[in-house]
Parts: structure tokens; sequence; C-alpha cells
């Protein structure tokens, strides 16, 4: 028998592992309680909460119609693949981190128990298999760790944040506007504007409640500078939570040592959740020291000393053989007489001399050509240039920071091309008159 909806599983919404066993009718009689208990309250539902209704309906049906064995057993099979793809996962996920957390070979007994705890579906002796390292036998000493200096917004408030965002899929506040975290007030309050008006505030989905609630949110802690240095911190510690967590950890161990590889990998981390390297390093240091830890230093690699060079030696100058002197012909020798039939080559005339007029006419010619050229391109140019300098002023007084930068920009670039034509146009007629 297939199952209608493949992301629904009727034990997991149980809570029931059926891999230890169940019982067929203790499941039916969970079921039926559960979809009296959703029709009880159909009026508040949620849309995810009338979807579990409407499968928990589905497997009441198909128990009391007789197919109830077959249905469970689909689902138990169901339940073992997603367990097994679950417990891949959380192997995967030890696996990527055994160099954080094992870096010599052996692991901390208190980190072992820790991650234990946290990967349900591993227990120790898989934990070691996976990262192929020993147990360390040195007793460790528990700490508690300080509190955080940061201060979050109320829980209550910060739970109900995650949630709308979730629902809508984006990361955070910043995210749902289009901006980034250091956006000026400007450019908050105009990706507010622009996305009020496209959610109506008569909302008839989760999805649009989800959206006018996160709304009024930005609006109330982001436009308010106290208020959104609070949901910063807020959201900085959220960022900085799974880091943080591993640094707990690594308190639990004996040398109460962070190694030059794990600062590396915290530092990768942190940049992956949005935070800037230097920020970064501040915050593993404060977590560090928060929890007793001591970062190690990689020790910088001794740099190869240059050659010095040698000084350069004087070298002794060639005496040069003096030319010997051509013997002189005698008076009594004919000397050779040039043929008076042979054209002699004739010195080249400069081109001025022979045709003035026409050089002149060539440089009148340039002049008026670069005349023309500066009036046609300039003139154009510094009237577009005027007309951008305008628009400028008034995106700035209407409250579009981008468009005036955008128009600013194209303003610099169209006054940098009007002084390169005049500078053209001087240059050629300088040349032109110095001829």
């Amino acid at each position: 028998m297939t199952i209608d909806n493949p992301t629904f599983n009727v034990f997991i919404a149980l809570g029931i592992n059926p891999i230890k066993g169940y019982n067929a009718a203790q499941v039916a009689t969970a079921v039926t309680a559960r979809v009296r208990d959703l029709n009880r309250r159909i009026n508040y539902l949620t849309a995810n909460q009338k979807a579990e209704l409407a499968d928990f309906k589905r497997v009441d049906n198909a128990i009391k119609s007789g197919q109830g064995d077959t249905l469970l057993a689909t689902h138990a099979r169901a339940y073992a693949t997603m367990m097994q793809a679950e417990r891949t996962r959380q192997a995967n996920e030890v696996k990527r981190d055994g160099a954080f957390y094992a870096p010599g070979g052996t692991i901390d007994p208190k980190v072992l128990h820790d991650l234990d705890e946290k990967y349900d579906m591993l227990s120790d002796v898989d934990i070691l298999t996976i990262l192929g390292v020993k147990q360390d036998s040195a007793p460790s000493e528990s700490t508690s760790p300080a509190d955080d200096n940061v201060q979050p917004l109320d829980n209550a408030l910060w739970t109900r944040i995650t949630g709308h965002l979730a629902t809508v899929g984006h990361r955070d506040l910043y995210d749902l506007l289009g901006v980034n975290d250091s956006a000026s007030d400007a450019t908050i309050r105009a990706a507010h504007q622009r996305l009020y008006t496209e959610w109506s505030p008569r909302a008839n989905n989760d999805r649009k409640v989800a959206m006018v609630d996160l709304l009024g949110f930005c609006g109330t802690l982001l436009l308010d500078p106290a208020q959104r240095q609070r949901y910063d911190k807020s959201l900085l510690q959220q960022r900085f939570a799974g880091v943080d967590e591993k640094i707990s950890r690594l308190a639990l161990s004996a040398n109460k040592v962070i190694l030059a590889e794990q600062n590396d990998i915290l530092l990768d981390e942190c940049r992956a959740a949005g935070i800037d390297a230097g920020r970064a390093q501040s915050l593993i240091n404060a977590a560090a020291h928060r929890n007793g830890l001591v970062i190690v230093r990689s020790q910088p690699q001794p740099q190869p000393q240059q050659p010095q060079p040698q000084p350069k030696q004087r070298q002794r100058r060639q005496r040069q053989p003096q030319p010997q002197p051509q013997p002189q012909p005698q008076q009594w020798q004919q000397q050779p007489q040039p043929n008076q039939w042979q054209q002699q080559p004739q010195p080249r005339q400069p081109f001025g001399n022979t045709q003035p007029d026409n050089y002149r006419k060539a440089c009148f010619t340039m002049l008026f050509a670069s005349l023309v050229c500066c009036s046609v391109f300039s003139l154009p140019t510094a009237i577009y240039s005027l007309y951008c300098s305008y628009k400028v002023d008034s995106y700035y007084r209407d409250g579009f920071p981008a468009l005036a930068q955008k128009y600013s920009e194209r303003t610099n670039k169209l006054n940098s091309y009007s002084l390169l034509i005049l500078i053209g146009s001087w240059t050629i007629l300088g040349s032109a008159y110095g001829k």
C-alpha cells in the first residue's frame, strides 16, 4: 500500500518507535484521539496543522476500513528508512567536525558524552569508530560557562520572529527587506515601505500573516536605533551560537586550550554564518576567556635570508689600439675623376619651403575641425551634465540615495569627457599655431 503524503509518518507524528515493536490497537486509538483533538480546534488551526489533520483522517479511515495493518507496516518501513537517513546525516556531521573535537587522535570523555547526547542516533562507540580516535583517559574538570554579556530580545518575541522567518523562508529581517545589516535608516525605510505596499494587511493565509507581522517588527525594531541595536545583538548571538557551543564543548577537555587549527575552523564557521573576520576573532577570544580556555597561536615560519649583493669589482679599462695612419697617395699617382654622366644626389628640401600655401591650408583645416568637434561634443555634454546634477539634488531631497549616487557618478564621467575633449582641441590648436 502506498502513502498519499510521503512527508507524513504516523509513527513520527505520534512519537512511537516502530523498530522496537508496536501495538496496532494502541496506534489506532492514538490516531482517533488525535483526530478528535484537532477537530475540536479546527477554527484555530494553521495551514500545517490542517494538512496534518487531513493525513490523520486518511490513516483513521484506512484503519476503520480494515487496511490498518498494511498501512502501519508501510509507515514502519518508511520510518526505518528515515531513521537510517538521519543516522547517516549525523555520522557525516560528526566526521566533518572530527578534526575539531579530536585534533590529537584522542577525545575527552566529557566532549564524547556531550556529542552522544546531541546525536541521539549514534552511541559513544559509533562516534569513536567514525572519528577513528581513542577516548582520553586523563580526568577532566567540569566548568560552568559564564553568562553571555549580550542582552538579547525577549525570548517570546525572538521565538515569534524566527518562526515567521522560517515560514516565509528568510534568514533575518535584513534579508527580508533585501538590505545588508549595515544599511542606513533611509534605505531600510524605503525597503519597508515598498514591501508594505505589496502585502495587504488583510491576510488570508499563513504566509501573508507572517509577512505582515514581520513588516511590523521591521518598523518597530529596525527603524528605532535603540531597538535595532538590541536586535543586532540578538542576531549576532544567534549567528555565533554554533561556534559558542563548540567552544563550550572544548571547555570540558582537560588541556583547556584551543589549537591553531581549531581556531581556523571556528573562524571559517563564523565567516560562513555572516560574521566578519575581525569581529569573529574577538568573539572567539571572549568565549574562550569566558570558558577558561587559552588560544594557542601558530608560530610564524622563519623567513629565508636573502643573499647579500656582492660589491661590483671595478674592471680595468682595456687600452684601445691606436689606428694606424693610412698611407697618403703620392702626387704623381692619378686620382679617380668622377664620371660627368653620373647623376649626383641632391639634398631634400623641407616641405614647408616648397609648398607653403598647401601647408597653411592644412593647418586651418585642422583648426576648424577641432573647433567643430569641441562645439558638437562639449556643448551637449555640458547640458546633460547640468541635467544630471539637477537629478542628483532632486533624488537626495526625495530620499533615493541610490539613484542620486548613480547620477552623481554619471555627472563625474561627463565632466571628465568634456575636459578631455577641450584638452584635445586646444592641443591641436596649439600645435597648428606653433607650426
